[in-house]
């Protein structure tokens, strides 16, 4: 054999093993990327769930509580005027329904009779103790129960909490959420397509039968389980396995990732799954290993082609993220009536992307409203400082850190101020508290003037305030301290016919996705707060 055909038989010989070699490395780098695809999704999915289930808990026993310890309502409930205790509740029912936020607000005797249901006052006197032990068992230990729970009439999440009086339970208050309103919200908000598959004998167990039958009407049966849809078609359902936690199926020949997070109920018992789904035939890894199966023996000239396309298609690219920064600094500056109503970017990843967007932000205004609502609802009542005239302690308590959970709950940014008066001790030893009371007073107009009005501000302390800023990153709220520390700084408080200088120090601390709650937020902020004190005070310092 001549040296040329050697040479000549090695080159094939390393260009065939240098292509198997590719071949085999694309393969497997497709199935790990797939498989940690399929990982993180479902690892997300089950996240957002149980955030929403708790955010959506939250919401129905804020609900529950609230009616639970009104006075009147106690009153009514206890002389058992029906009609009295409905037309008091029926304009907060009619307003949470009309909002799809609650669906159901039922009173029940002890241990579990129902004695009025606003959303079909003529139904009471049913004995659901069998059916609903989360209401027994608020009742027998005068306990607040949250849980998801199959009653009488739809499958929801609901939040139970005694009517009490010499603190024993003498009633019990039951507020709704309907899971098919939870799904609609997850798809929403998430942008996912979402299911539940209940199993039937559960339902069974607790349906009226009239509502059994409306709910298997609507549903597809799947072996054991009744499967509702948010999004989908009937051909996924055909699909679905509940055999494992995170799963890949093929739906019409084309991949889909499915995410199943089991449903217990309050008694522990699996009543059924939670699932998510997505179309992964899109997936770049996908797409790679297709082109290498269809241009195997020219890559090169593919590469080449990619990288020309590339710069052909710059132009065009750049444009489009430019559209989306125009659309993130209009919603930074909340001028949501000029966004546009439908996306533009057609069809590929920049128009999901600008589609995403115009739903967050939706989502934001949405919750910039109702958060004004609720300040609203609450500076009526018994939250108010009487010195100051900013929310009491008592209302931060009670739904400041509410608001902060929900906030973090959903991966939106919120910031919080911790402002402490600068040597104020010396303002009640040389004037007075009669004078300090009224600097407090100034101080709290002073800085409700000065922030927003969807911001909240609370008198925390003796001459500490909180304030919190929703749908503000830790830059905005350093800005908005340097403004409150500025105007303080520059005013003259009135002591007689005298005039005070003060100052004041603030420390700022933004909700990170590590944040357990609100007051991890809380304690960053007051570390911030410590670090200005011990620096020189009438400054603003940041969350370390």
């Amino acid at each position: 054999m001549t040296l040329r055909k050697k040479v000549f038989l090695f080159t094939v010989t390393a260009f065939t093993l240098t292509t198997a070699l590719v071949t085999y490395h694309q393969f497997e780098l497709y199935r790990e990327l797939l498989k940690k695809e399929k990982e993180s999704f479902c690892e997300k999915s089950t996240f957002e769930f149980n955030k929403l289930v708790e955010f959506h808990k939250r919401v129905a026993n804020s609900v529950s509580s609230y009616i639970a310890r009104d006075s009147d309502v106690r009153k009514l409930f206890e002389s058992g005027d029906k009609e009295g205790l409905y037309l008091k509740l029926k304009p907060l029912y009619e307003e949470v329904s009309r909002e799809n936020l609650i669906r159901e607000i039922s009173f029940f005797k002890l241990p579990a009779v129902n004695f009025l249901n606003m959303r079909n006052p003529r139904e009471s006197g049913r004995d659901v103790t069998g059916i609903r032990r989360d209401v027994v068992e608020s009742g027998k230990n005068c306990i607040t129960t949250k849980s998801i729970i199959i009653c009488t009439n739809y499958v929801g999440i609901r939040a139970v909490n005694p009517i009490t009086k010499d603190g024993k339970a003498i009633g019990l208050v039951s507020v709704g959420i309907d899971m098919e309103d939870f799904l609609r919200y997850y798809s929403s908000i998430t942008g996912t397509g979402c299911g539940l598959a209940i199993k039937d004998e559960a339902l069974k167990r607790s349906l009226l039968k009239e509502s059994y039958m409306a709910y298997t009407s609507k549903t597809v049966r799947k072996e054991e389980y009744l499967v509702s849809l948010q999004g989908g078609t009937k051909d996924l359902v055909g699909a679905l396995e509940f055999s494992g936690k995170s799963l890949k199926v093929k739906v019409e020949d084309k991949p889909f990732f499915l995410c199943n997070v089991p449903i217990e109920d309050f008694s522990e018992r699996e009543i059924g799954y939670f699932f998510t789904y997505k179309d992964v035939s899109s997936l770049s890894a996908n797409l790679a290993l297709d082109s290498l199966k269809s241009l195997l023996g020219s890559y090169i000239p593919l590469l080449v082609a990619i990288f020309i396309g590339s710069v052909l298609s710059l132009g065009r690219v750049s444009a489009k993220v430019e559209k989306l920064y125009a659309l993130t600094e209009l919603i930074k500056k909340r001028k949501f009536h000029e966004l546009p109503k439908t996306p533009s970017l057609g069809r590929d990843e920049f128009g999901a992307i600008e589609s995403a967007i115009l739903d967050m932000a939706k989502e934001i205004e949405k919750y910039i409203n109702v958060l004004s609502k609720e300040i609203e609802v609450y500076t009526g009542k018994a939250y108010m400082d009487n010195i100051t005239g900013v929310f009491n302690r008592r209302a931060f308590d009670e739904f400041g850190k509410e608001v902060i959970d929900r906030f973090l709950a959903l991966g939106k940014p919120v910031s919080v101020l911790m402002i402490d008066i600068d040597d104020f001790k010396k303002i009640n030893d040389n004037y007075g508290h009669q004078v300090g009371d009224r600097v407090l007073a100034e101080l709290g107009r002073l800085i409700k003037e000065t922030l927003r009005d969807s911001d909240m501000v609370f008198r925390y302390g003796g001459e500490e305030f909180l304030a919190i800023l929703p749908s503000t990153p830790l830059s905005g709220s350093l800005r908005a301290a340097e403004n409150i520390r500025k105007r303080i700084e520059l005013h003259r408080f009135s002591a007689g016919e005298e005039t005070i200088r003060l100052t004041v120090s603030i420390g700022a601390a933004q909700g990170q996705g590590e944040d357990k709650d609100a007051e991890d937020v809380i304690l960053r902020a007051d570390k911030a707060l410590y670090i200005a004190k011990k620096t020189g005070k009438n400054r603003v310092a940041r969350e370390i």
